[in-house]
């Protein structure tokens, strides 16, 4: 991992996410095979292009613009020099509902992956 970003972008940020590098066309196949077992439930095709990331924090709905922009600023200005090794084991599907109090995630599937 050595990329700090943001959904849909830093200069508005409303997810803070940490970049995934590394072996990312075993993460690339298992996302298509989800993306597969989905449609067979009924879920519909994701249109957004996947992008393998661990998401760090969202920023509140209520954030005004200027909050956000001071956020994405701030992160552009440290974002250099971050790198770290993790080891994936597993992966989870997990549902996210946003609240007005915050989002609320849940755990529908674990699978361990063979190392």
């Amino acid at each position: 991992t050595d990329e700090l970003g943001g959904f849909p972008n830093l200069k508005q940020p409303r997810v803070l996410w940490l970049g995934m590098h590394g072996d990312v066309d075993s993460m690339r196949l298992l996302q298509v095979r989800i993306d597969e077992g989905l449609l067979e439930l009924g879920f519909e095709k994701e249109k957004r292009e996947f992008t393998p990331h661990i998401t760090l924090a969202r920023i509140r709905e209520r954030a005004g613009s200027s909050d956000r922009t001071k956020f994405g600023a701030l992160i552009m200005e440290r974002r250099s020099g971050f790198r770290h090794t993790i080891q994936v084991d597993g992966v989870n599907l997990m549902q996210s509902r946003l609240l007005p109090g915050g989002a609320v995630y849940n755990r529908l599937v674990e699978v361990k992956l063979k190392l």
